[in-house]
């Protein structure tokens, strides 16, 4: 294998791990904005919901649902991001174990090594 077929090998793994990357960076922007849409629209529904109130008590209930429901969301949302996050990092790990090994596949060894110096 020469050297341009190690380089030709190399680059093509290299752009399947940085799309593999961005894959996962859009499924992190995703959760994140739809964590947000979400957020925006129970609020919306909160204050629509609020303005129709004549009791305090039902306006406390209404908030109390509220305020669990969106904590509740928030840690599936949290424990979904990190999941991602740590998919993410591993990949990056498995990049990285990856090219080493490789770089110490390509080395020349022995009377290759004195040859090449």
């Amino acid at each position: 294998m020469s050297r341009l077929d190690t380089f030709d090998a190399g680059s093509k793994a290299v752009l399947e791990a940085c799309g593999r990357r961005i894959d996962q960076v859009r499924e992190l922007s995703d959760l994140w904005l739809g964590n947000v849409q979400r957020a925006t629209d129970s609020g919306l529904q909160l204050a629509a919901q609020l303005t129709r109130c004549t009791d305090v008590a039902e306006a406390a209930q209404l908030y109390r649902a509220w305020v669990n429901d969106y904590r509740d969301r928030l840690f599936a949302d949290g424990r979904a991001a990190s999941e991602l996050w740590l998919k993410l990092c591993r990949n990056e790990a498995d990049l990285l174990v990856s090219a080493v090994s490789q770089s110490v596949r390509d080395r020349p060894t022995g009377a290759a090594a004195l040859a090449a110096e």
